[in-house]
């Protein structure tokens, strides 16, 4: 490998672990965060309303940073607003998006199942003009689509690699999304599937992406194989 070729993949490398820190650090947060606020879960109010305004603002433009995890955990709450502010979102991550915000989409992506957040998992994931780290958010958000309680462990997620058998990168908690708010498209899972493989099978995808491609694939499609029984 030259010189110039390992710098950019050890750059790459570098990039996805910084990222999956920030994700495992905002997900944590977010769970803790639910369990608050399933118990304040209230009828439509004036707060609410105000409270919900409030999010697709931190959302749409992730700032105040302070308010990100509070903004993530409390969209469920906002019914069919939220689902469009957190899909709207992610829809309109940039390259120059920054970990923190990208970490409180997909961690507001687990609470609420609903077909535009998934749709809007699917573009990211596909978008080559995207870099590595932004496409592997799009897998998560897709993963937490489908399976609402699963947990990612980051760094497994993106350094193993499952042809050498599982990759142990997920857990799971008791807790799914607090809202279900539409259902996910027909045929959504073996959309997600062949996407991802898509992923897999393209030489120029290497590194951490590579990683966290294969690992989709082997959970969506063992999923898939349980759910079908």
């Amino acid at each position: 490998m030259s010189i110039g070729l390992q710098s950019r993949s050890e750059g790459r490398l570098m990039a996805a672990l910084s990222m999956a820190r920030v994700l495992a650090g905002e997900a944590l947060a977010l769970l803790a965060l639910a369990g608050t606020l399933k118990g304040q879960a209230t009828p439509d109010s004036i707060a609410l309303r105000q409270d919900c305004k409030r999010v697709e603002q931190i959302l749409k433009t992730g700032a105040p940073a302070s308010q990100r995890g509070w903004a993530a955990g409390t969209a469920p709450r906002c019914g069919t607003s939220g689902a469009e502010a957190i899909a709207s979102a992610i829809r309109g991550i940039q390259v120059a998006t920054d970990s923190g915000r990208v970490a409180m989409l997909v961690a507001a992506s687990r609470f609420v199942t609903d077909a535009d957040i998934f749709n809007a998992g699917i573009a990211l994931t596909r978008n080559l003009a995207m870099p590595d780290r932004l496409r592997i958010a799009g897998l998560e958000v897709l993963i937490l689509q489908e399976s609402p309680s699963t947990v990612v462990d980051e760094l497994k997620f993106q350094t193993t690699d499952p042809t050498l058998g599982s990759c142990g990168a997920f857990g799971s908690v008791t807790d799914g999304p607090l809202t279900i708010n539409t259902p996910l498209p027909v045929g959504h899972i073996d959309a997600a599937i062949a996407l991802v493989r898509s992923i897999v099978d393209d030489p120029g995808t290497v590194g951490p992406l590579r990683s966290a491609a294969a690992c989709t694939a082997f959970f969506l499609t063992a999923l898939a194989g349980a759910t079908s029984n």
